[in-house]
């Protein structure tokens, strides 16, 4: 049950910091997606 609790807290933050650096993309006009490990 604990562990289930921090999985979903870990996705939530996991999911605003992508949309975070979604938003901060097209800011820029940089539309290409990368992951992290690809830099």
């Amino acid at each position: 049950e604990e562990g289930v609790k921090i999985h979903r807290q870990c996705h939530t933050a996991l999911s605003d910091a992508e949309q975070r650096i979604s938003i901060l993309s097209e800011s820029d006009n940089y539309n290409e997606e990368k992951s992290f490990g690809d830099s």
